[in-house]
């Protein structure tokens, strides 16, 4: 019997926190991403790429390639927007690399172990921010409040994460 056969209002309940489909937990069993989560995954990235990267582009080869005669306040504008936006994605993309390659590569970690949440508290500015995490084996996981809130401490899980970036896919309860 499967850990969602077990526990079924658990495991739909974690499903549906964690953006994920039930049926994308038989891929992660076997060690890869499921075909919807790569193409969820590589969507967000595209979608911020396109911003970032594309657009400033595009802006550049139409001032290069079509000659206008207001064309000196189109240069001020994609050196004052277009050129620090293009830089942004560059970096941005830059750091999610890892990321990047664990998503084309398809491939899952699982770690199994009991849910130990922690929170933590940071100043900046005099405002406080809650920072929430889980650890499953030693690997420990940065998630959002709502997540954090559906693990039960104490209880075994079994958490599918991208193995260079760790990013966490998917929870399933196992005991």
């Amino acid at each position: 019997m499967t850990a969602s056969g077990a526990y079924p209002d658990l495991a739909r309940d974690l499903a549906r926190t964690f953006g994920f489909r039930l049926e994308d937990l038989e891929a992660n069993r076997a060690g890869r991403l499921a075909r919807r989560q790569v193409l969820s995954l590589l969507l967000a990235e595209a979608a911020f790429a396109a911003l970032t990267l594309v657009f400033p582009i595009g802006f550049l080869l139409n001032l290069l390639l079509v000659r206008r005669a207001d064309t000196s306040g189109l240069w001020i504008t994609f050196l004052c927007a277009g050129l620090p936006l293009f830089v942004v994605g560059a970096l941005t993309l830059w750091q999610a690399r890892r990321f990047l390659a664990d998503v084309l590569a398809r491939r899952v970690a699982a770690h199994v172990g009991q849910a130990r949440k922690a929170t933590h508290t940071r100043i900046i500015r005099s405002r406080e921010e809650q920072r929430y995490t889980v650890r499953f084996d030693e690997q420990v996981f940065e998630l959002p409040r709502a997540a954090y809130e559906s693990l039960a401490p104490g209880r075994v899980y079994r958490a599918y994460a991208l193995p260079r970036s760790g990013k966490l896919i998917s929870v399933e309860p196992i005991g």
